[in-house]
């Protein structure tokens, strides 16, 4: 830059330093602007004395010039303190999204979207906030500052006591976030494995689908063994897999997941007990890599989970992006006794009785008074509607609803699903794949 002033002002009648004020300063944070000053000072004096003491300069005393600070391909303006330039530091600023106006799932989803440099350059120029932001990134404590060229970050107790100091380019931090979220090293997602421990050695788990070349493959696994498979059709088109030279049916759920992957390439987005990832509301609980987690917060983008047995910063952890399909890549497992569920649905009706004479009734003073005694209402006696022969008994209809489908804890998840507030249509479309084309007879 002081190099540029120099050959812009060389044709003007003011001095360097006047013009780099009026025309270049204001595209620079103070700091820096100051150090760019003095590197003109001293430029200026050599070029005096060189003008004044024309011998010597036939052979002039070698100039060492410090190499500019460089951390991962990213050049680092540095003002008159150290600069900044621990990796671990820096990362841990650009992904701490505390105060961002635009959180970090929502930057790497930008970034699958848009692969022009100067798109995410002005994006993520509007992510940051504008005010002085500090806080601990592990036990050091360090902040940032946004400028109308790039970020001021550094490192010390606060902004005016700070020990080190560096400057990005918005241009450098977009690629800086670029090179994080290669690395696997943006989002903070969690690095939990399934557990098939205790597992139905019987049962088929399915945690996702693939295709290749034209060939549909599944994750899944049976017992406590994990495997990829590749599904297998029978002469009336059921699909199978072969486990240990023998086949494995799909469920009406199964067969319904994979009739959607096939249609519409829909992944896989609820637990073995046919629990939909996107139906958890904060308070619910999940089984996942063994350990139980509670739903902290849930939105489009984001899911938090938090484990009361751990430590910080291991008892919370956030997955970012399509976490539905993630969750159950981990093979979560919903846990029905999490959820208060007030009136069960399929209840028996309870009895209500009349209060007995001389029963009392306290005041909010907590002095009894007699309770008004009133006549009995008149019930009216409910007429059963009229029905063929072949129609289906309302005793029928109790007993085949009350047994659920032909599916394991299948009445349990019909009872989680009708007290999610759901619409009829939705309730509807749950019956129909929950139910599937199976049946089951009646005595």
């Amino acid at each position: 830059m002081a190099g540029f002033a120099f050959t812009d002002s060389e044709e003007m009648t003011i001095d360097p330093i006047t013009f780099f004020n009026r025309f270049h300063s204001g595209k620079f944070s103070p700091a820096q602007a100051q150090e760019i000053r003095e590197i003109m000072m001293v430029a200026i004096q050599n070029r005096d004395i060189t003008r004044d003491n024309p011998a010597e300069s036939e052979q002039p005393e070698p100039v060492t010039i410090a190499e500019p600070v460089i951390v991962n391909n990213f050049p680092l303006i540095s003002g008159v303190l150290p600069p900044l330039t621990d990796d671990t530091i820096i990362s841990g600023i650009l992904t701490h999204d505390q105060f961002f106006t635009k959180k970090c799932d929502e930057i790497a989803e930008y970034y699958a979207d848009h692969s022009d440099d100067a798109e995410r350059a002005d994006f993520v120029k509007t992510a940051f906030n504008a005010d002085y932001s500090e806080f601990d990134v592990g036990s050091t404590r360090v902040g940032y500052k946004t400028t109308d060229t790039g970020l001021m970050i550094w490192e010390g107790s606060s902004y005016l006591s700070r020990t080190k100091e560096a400057g990005l380019s918005w241009e450098a931090v977009a690629t800086y976030i670029a090179k994080l979220i290669d690395e696997n090293r943006y989002l903070n997602e969690p690095t939990l494995q399934r557990n098939t421990q205790n597992a139905d050695r019987n049962q088929l788990v399915i945690y996702g689908f693939k295709e290749h070349d034209g060939v549909i493959t599944m994750d899944c696994s049976v017992g406590e063994n994990e495997f990829e498979a590749e599904i297998l059709r029978t002469d009336d088109n059921t699909p199978y897999i072969s486990y240990k030279d023998r086949p494995i049916q799909f469920t009406s759920e199964q067969a319904y997941d994979l009739e959607q992957f096939e249609l519409y390439r829909t992944p896989v987005m609820h637990d073995r007990n046919g629990y939909y990832a996107d139906d958890l509301d904060a308070g619910d609980q999940i089984r996942l890599d063994g350990e139980i987690w509670t739903v902290v917060l849930k939105n489009d983008y984001t899911i938090r989970l938090s484990n009361s047995e751990k430590t910080d910063p291991d008892n919370v952890q956030n997955i970012y992006g399509k976490w539905q399909e993630k969750l159950t890549q981990l093979g979560f497992e919903f846990i029905p006794q999490s959820r208060e569920i007030e009136t069960p649905v399929f209840a028996e009706p309870t009895e209500t009785t009349e209060p007995e004479p001389g029963d009392l009734q306290l005041t909010l003073f907590g002095e009894p008074e007699p309770v008004a005694q009133k006549e009995p209402k008149p019930r009216t006696k409910k007429q059963p509607a009229a029905i063929s022969l072949t129609a289906p008994t309302p005793k029928m209809l109790d007993y085949i609803l009350r047994a659920g489908s032909n599916e394991t804890k299948s009445i349990e998840r019909i009872v989680a699903q009708f007290q999610k507030n759901k619409t009829p249509a939705e309730n509807a479309d749950y019956l129909r794949r929950e139910f599937g084309t199976g049946g089951r007879g009646y005595k």
